[in-house]
Order: structure tokens, then C-alpha cells, then sequence
């Protein structure tokens, strides 16, 4: 499974060549819901704020696993606005954690950048 393999290598690459070592999510999965495409992604990442329709901005963020961030946006929201497509290109290869806050829903995902 090519997904899997992307994912296991920048885990892998993320933690220095070590081996990667995955967590149970359990209670954060309702949180996990973020819709990004593609994903891994090389070059953009598309993401859905359909669930966002209420809300006038959010702030996007991505940061690596480490918490250091990469990306801090304020998407305002308006008539037809779904989904914002974030250039990733120039982010290292490794997983990377999106989030999406707005007053009223937060949402976060995890995303794999490849190279």
C-alpha cells in the first residue's frame, strides 16, 4: 500500500531514521476529521472547510511533530468559499499535523508531505 509505505518513511524520517512509533488516537479521532487532498501531497494540499459554513475566518496552521509550525494562515470565509489549497512544496518530507480553528469547530488532521 503505497499510502501506508509514504506514511511509515516520513514518520521515519521525522524521528531520524528511527522507527517510527504510532499511538492510539481513541478519544481525539471525532477531532481527526479534516478532509485534505491530496494526501500525501508533493506540491498543494486542498482542505475542506465545509464544516466551517457558520464561521466568517479561521485560522489555518500546520506544524511538523515536534509542534514547530510551518504554516499559520487566517482564511477568511465567504458566499461559495469550501476549501482552501495550501502550496506544501516548500515543507520538508515528514507528517505534519493541520489544523483548522474557527469560534465554533475546531478541526485537525494529520498529513504526509513526500518528496
Amino acid at each position: 500500500n503505497k499510502l501506508a509505505t509514504a506514511f511509515y518513511n516520513a514518520v521515519k524520517t521525522q524521528l531520524g531514521g528511527g522507527s517510527p512509533v504510532i499511538t492510539d488516537l481513541g478519544s481525539q479521532k471525532e477531532n481527526l476529521s479534516l478532509k485534505l487532498y491530496p494526501n500525501p501531497a508533493i506540491h498543494e494540499v486542498s482542505i475542506s472547510l465545509a464544516e466551517f459554513t457558520a464561521e466568517s475566518a479561521v485560522r489555518v496552521t500546520m506544524s511538523d511533530l515536534a509542534g514547530k509550525p510551518f504554516i499559520d494562515k487566517e482564511v477568511q470565509l465567504g458566499a461559495g468559499v469550501d476549501q482552501v489549497t495550501l502550496p506544501v512544496s516548500h515543507l520538508p518530507q515528514g507528517l505534519f499535523l493541520v489544523a483548522i480553528q474557527g469560534g465554533k469547530v475546531s478541526k485537525k488532521s494529520t498529513l504526509v508531505i513526500t518528496k
